[in-house]
């Protein structure tokens, strides 16, 4: 269908859809569509498509999309004044709620900046990511403005493990600091984290990351900053500005944000298929550590068992039988894991179906197709369809220390 649009009205577009500018002249968070460009929106997220002159867009809408005609540009004035004041050189860090618009004032900053140079988007956010899969953090390089953050490519991945940093707040920041690390001399840097932030373990985990990220400036939508949060913006030499979250933010239930994992995660596995892996060449370590371990299949077993006793039918096979140990063949059940390169990267989705001691292999199901070196045990269980089952917490003996 098509959607005409005079100067200053504006289309908010709930995916699935997608949209092309056929004439006229179109925003998208400071993102210019040109003639012909074609944008797509995910299920769950809604962009606002604004004219900046009277306008002519091609909508395509999926099962569940919906679009709504305002006669307004949703985007405050004080996020666009806002990219202009950060000066040539920045790291801005942003804090808030769940579904505050987190990710819409970072691609208004990366957008109205990205012209003076490259700017880097760090994605800290393990439950609701924008370029990294559910339970992973990492970082990309923006050389042009972009109508999304989920339509950059990430220079590198790394496994975190749970979708949310209050399963492991120690090895949440241990993540982040590898990313920190990588970005030493970036100038311009922008920095998305999740939503959690209720509570005293949220506090700390949210004073923790910027002691350990030392932001230029620290944005807060919809967030009063607490004495100790104050306290610890000083102490890092960090400006912190509130902002207004804007009215028009699609706010989702926890059982949408859950599909909308799901969704990223079976992505992820798209084109997939069983591999056995040679267990001798492989290396292994565990979401809790970056420590090798010799025994995975100790890791694995413990896992099955804890999540059997947690109402998960994971069918395993008995250990003590000469070509299982321990095995998921019969269950519809895996374990996420990641295969992992030399630098600690992920360079690939993994559910682990067991162990074949007869074969010294492997099983495994993975869109990934290289050779596998390093495999990294997870804590989450998947169905074979991907839904989210259960979460393991392991037993002191693998956090490595």
């Amino acid at each position: 269908m098509k959607a005409e649009l005079k100067r200053g009205q504006t289309v908010l577009l709930k995916g699935p859809a997608s949209a092309s500018l056929e004439s006229g002249g179109v925003e998208v968070f400071g993102h210019r569509l040109k003639k012909g460009e074609s944008l797509v929106v995910k299920p769950w997220k809604v962009l606002p498509l604004t004219s900046i002159e009277d306008s002519a867009i091609e909508l395509n809408l999926g099962t569940g999309s919906a679009y709504e005609l305002l006669d307004f540009d949703p985007i405050p004035d004080s996020w666009r004044q806002l990219a202009d004041s950060l000066g040539g050189k920045f790291r801005v860090m942003v804090m808030g709620r769940v579904d505050a618009g987190k990710t819409s004032i970072l691609l208004t900053l990366l957008n109205r900046t990205v012209s003076s140079g490259e700017v880097h988007f760090v994605d800290l956010d393990v439950g609701q990511g924008e370029i990294c899969p559910p339970t992973t953090m990492g970082y990309s390089r923006a050389l042009s403005s972009t109508y999304a953050l989920y339509a950059l490519k990430a220079e590198a991945v790394y496994a975190f493990g749970f979708t949310s940093p209050s399963w492991s707040i120690e090895r949440s920041l241990n993540v982040a600091e590898k990313i920190v690390m990588n970005l030493q001399g970036a100038e311009r840097v922008l920095i998305d984290v999740d939503g959690w932030i209720e509570g005293d373990e949220a506090l700390r985990h949210k004073t923790d990351l910027i002691r350990l990220v030392k932001p230029t400036h620290v944005l807060l939508l919809g967030v009063e900053p607490s004495e100790e949060l104050e306290r610890t913006l000083v102490q890092a030499g960090s400006k912190s500005i509130v902002l207004d979250r804007p009215e028009t933010i699609a706010v989702r239930s926890r059982e949408d944000r859950r599909r909308a994992r799901e969704m990223r995660i079976s992505q992820a596995f798209r084109g997939s298929s069983v591999r056995q892996l040679v267990r001798n060449w492989l290396r292994f370590s565990t979401v809790y550590s970056d420590f090798y371990v010799d025994d995975p299949e100790s890791y694995f077993e413990e896992a099955l068992l804890d999540a059997e006793r947690h109402g998960v039918d994971v069918a395993i096979a008995a250990h003590n039988e000469i070509d299982f140990g321990p095995d998921l063949r019969g269950s519809d059940v895996g374990l996420l894991s990641y295969a992992l390169d030399e630098g600690l990267r992920v360079k690939g989705l993994v559910l682990l179906k067991g162990f074949v001691k007869s074969k010294n292999a492997v099983r495994v199901v993975t869109s990934y197709k290289e050779n596998v070196r390093h495999l990294k045990l997870g804590a989450v269980f998947l169905s074979n369809d991907f839904q989210e089952l259960h979460v393991f917490r392991a037993s002191e003996k693998w956090y490595g220390r």
